[in-house]
């Protein structure tokens, strides 16, 4: 379960910067 979260927050974090950049 960790491990999915965490991936989920990396590529909505990665979306988001991709979108500010």
């Amino acid at each position: 379960s960790s491990k999915g979260r965490f991936f989920n927050e990396f590529i909505r974090d990665r979306h988001r910067y991709r979108r500010v950049a």
